[in-house]
């Protein structure tokens, strides 16, 4: 009894001590983003950069991602998910329903993606010596690259709808408005060529680590080709032909007629199975191509395009001839 006593008075004295005070815990995982706008590091932009490389990744490899659903709109291919009519019921016969995730991936994903650039863009502003000028070129030529990339995104899946191109910095703040289409792209051009002269200050290295998909372009003279082929699709949409053939140029993209090894040659979303990494779900037997596809990769009945032959596999699911 004595002994119990003399804990109840101990736990009494700890409440009594705490009581008044208000523990705050920071997430040691996770840094906010306080930390990179306030006080940012080198190393905090670096890991911040590879974290806007995972971020452009994100949901273009999803069964409900990118490639996905912009096939399945442009019927070239067909997601048979029977656990999951919203594929059918919305994306071939449409309405798409408030709140679902077959609109929203396309605007909240990007955006998200977009604010860690602007995040990172005013935090090398902060840096001192700490970080070369070559260095910063360099992060500022990815990171304006890769925010380009998210924006044409919004405006690849939303075209005429228009795109935010200057998001209010101030979650707390009015929403910014919605630009045309033509503004839109402008901005993406302007992103890019800005980019570009970043990475022709650049030195010879990034100073973070990009992943195996960008192998030939890991560096900012050969990314600087990648920045250049992208210019020039965006002046294709614009139309601006001038500009897509000076682009093209400067980027790592032959002259006609191409080769097979020329087909092979470009930046690639990498997946894996290692630990923290995700896998790449369109390796899914519930997506089928149109049997158009077949068609069009052959020639005097033989398969020839390996864009087909090795991405497409055989099916004994019934009602179609390909998965």
């Amino acid at each position: 009894m004595k002994n119990k006593l003399i804990v109840n008075m101990l736990l009494a004295t700890l409440a009594s001590a705490f009581a008044g005070c208000e523990l705050d815990v920071p997430d040691l995982n996770n840094p906010g983003l306080g930390d990179l706008t306030d006080n940012p590091t080198p190393a905090a932009v670096e890991a911040a950069s590879t974290g806007l490389l995972i971020g452009n990744r994100r949901n273009h490899a999803a069964a409900n991602g990118y490639v996905a659903q912009l096939g399945i709109v442009g019927r070239e291919a067909y997601n048979f998910d029977q656990a999951d009519p919203r594929f059918i019921g919305e994306l071939l016969q449409g309405a798409l329903n408030n709140g679902s995730p077959f609109g929203g991936n396309f605007w909240a994903g990007p955006y998200a993606n977009i604010r860690l650039a602007d995040t990172i863009l005013t935090a090398l502003e902060k840096l001192g010596a700490e970080m070369s000028d070559e260095d910063k070129a360099a992060e500022r030529g990815f990171v304006k690259t890769i925010k380009a990339l998210d924006l044409l995104e919004v405006v690849d899946t939303h075209d005429d709808i228009g795109a935010v191109i200057d998001p209010n910095p101030d979650i707390d703040g009015p929403l910014a408005p919605i630009a045309s289409k033509k503004d839109a792209l402008a901005k993406i051009a302007s992103l890019l060529d800005e980019g570009a002269t970043d990475l022709g200050t650049a030195g010879d290295a990034f100073p973070f680590r990009l992943s195996a998909g960008y192998a030939g372009f890991d560096t900012p003279m050969t990314f600087l080709t990648f920045n250049r082929a992208i210019r020039a699709r965006v002046a294709v949409y614009q139309p601006d032909y001038p500009a897509a053939l000076m682009a093209l140029d400067m980027s790592f993209i032959n002259d006609m007629p191409m080769t097979q090894a020329d087909l092979d040659v470009g930046v690639y979303y990498s997946y894996s199975t290692g630990a923290g990494d995700v896998t790449n779900a369109l390796i899914n037997p519930n997506i089928f191509v149109h049997p158009s596809i077949e068609s069009d990769a052959m020639k005097n009945g033989q398969k020839i395009d390996e864009r087909f032959t090795r991405k497409v596999g055989m099916s004994d699911m019934p009602g179609s001839l390909r998965a």
